[in-house]
């Protein structure tokens, strides 16, 4: 019993991981922002979140916001550098960067290819 609780409690974690990043993609948001949010220590929620989804909680993070970003890019008439800010990035370079590393390409290459189609 003590097993099927602690495997509950986990899976209750991440789901609270990923609600809070789902729904503050507005802000900034770092494994020890989520660990005082949450009450938890970080090197707990970090473990457990890898264990249980197979990625760091920075890693889904970055995955989360640049989907929004995808989505904004897509949608909208917003520049790069607005999209950037509205995702609680502290630089345009720095999403450019983050975008580069989930995509495989630069905001600006996504946002031409989608103008193209």
């Amino acid at each position: 019993m003590k097993n099927a609780e602690n495997s509950l409690q986990k899976t209750k974690l991440v789901k609270e991981i990923r609600d809070f990043v789902q729904t503050n993609t507005d802000k900034k948001i770092t494994p020890t922002i989520l660990a005082e949010v949450l009450g938890k220590d970080v090197s707990y929620l970090s473990r457990h979140f890898k264990k249980e989804t197979g990625m760091t909680i920075s890693n889904f993070i970055n995955r989360v916001k640049i989907d929004e970003a995808l989505l904004m890019v897509s949608t909208t008439d917003k520049s790069i550098s607005h999209i950037a800010d509205e995702l609680g990035f502290s630089s345009t370079s720095y999403f450019a960067k983050v975008f580069r590393q989930v995509e495989g390409i630069s905001p600006i290459e996504y946002k031409n290819n989608q103008v193209k189609i």
